[in-house]
C-alpha cells in the first residue's frame, strides 16, 4: 500500500510543478507562485531550493506587474542564487537557460528608469527539454 501512496504523491507533486510552469508561461505569475508554493510547503522535496527558486522567480515577475521594481530585483536576485545551486537539466528544464533569462531580466530592470517601461518579451517561457 505504501508504494501506491508514493506513486500517487509523486504524480501530485509533478502535477503541481507542471501547473506552475503552465501558469508562468501564461504570465499568471501569482498563480504560478501558488502552485509552486503548495509543492514546496506540502511535500518533502530533494530539490526544494530549486522549487524555491521558481517561487521567487514568479514573485519577482509579479512585482514587475505591480510596478515594484525594487521588490522585483530583490526576488529575482534571490531566485538566481537558488538556481545557481543546480547544474544541467533539472525537472526536464535547462537551469542555465533559466539563469540566463533571469540575468537578462535583471539587466533590463537596471537599464530602465520606470518599471512601466518593462519589455515583457524578455521574459522567456519555461521550456521542457523534450518539447
Amino acid at each position: 500500500m505504501k508504494l501506491n501512496m508514493n506513486i500517487k504523491e509523486d504524480k501530485v507533486k509533478e502535477h503541481l510543478f507542471f501547473r506552475g510552469v503552465n501558469s508562468f508561461n501564461k504570465r499568471r505569475f501569482y498563480e504560478a507562485h501558488e502552485f509552486w508554493e503548495d509543492l514546496w510547503t506540502e511535500y518533502r522535496l530533494d530539490d526544494d531550493k530549486l522549487v524555491q527558486g521558481f517561487i521567487q522567480l514568479s514573485v519577482g515577475c509579479f512585482h514587475i506587474t505591480n510596478s515594484n521594481k525594487r521588490g522585483a530585483i530583490n526576488l529575482l536576485n534571490k531566485s538566481l542564487n537558488k538556481f545557481k545551486l543546480f547544474k544541467g537539466v533539472q525537472r526536464r528544464i535547462d537551469v542555465l537557460s533559466i539563469t540566463a533569462n533571469i540575468n537578462d531580466i535583471l539587466s533590463h530592470l537596471n537599464y530602465i528608469d520606470k518599471v512601466e517601461d518593462f519589455n515583457w518579451k524578455i521574459v522567456k517561457e519555461i521550456r521542457y527539454i523534450d518539447e
